[in-house]
């Protein structure tokens, strides 16, 4: 993929087998890229793949605790966090996690 250095929108391909040439076009502003290697952008994956770094967090960070019944241990105290997994017009997604006995399930 490649943005314009004007508007910051995607470029897209115009031109093809008719006129030999391939060029990319902002949809937004009149910038036009003439393309004239064969690859244009290469990537190589292995090189990004190698530069991954996992960074250790806090498990509990940011979670609230609440009185939740567990429903493996039965006891009342567990930490929960909400995220959108799903489209945008369905309910959030609450991930809770007991604090006695390390169970975790969704609601």
């Amino acid at each position: 993929m490649q943005f314009c250095p004007y508007c910051g929108n995607l470029l897209l391909f115009s031109g093809g087998s008719e006129s030999g040439r391939l060029t990319l076009v902002c949809q937004t502003c009149p910038y036009r890229y003439n393309i004239t290697q064969e690859r244009i952008f290469p990537i190589d994956l292995k090189t990004k793949i190698n530069k991954v770094t996992f960074v250790e967090t806090n498990a509990n960070q940011g979670q609230k605790t609440t009185t939740l019944q567990c429903p493996k241990c039965g006891k009342y105290e567990a930490n929960f966090y909400e995220l959108q997994i799903r489209s945008a017009d369905e309910p959030m997604t609450t991930f809770c996690s007991c604090l006695h006995c390390g169970n975790k399930w969704t609601i």
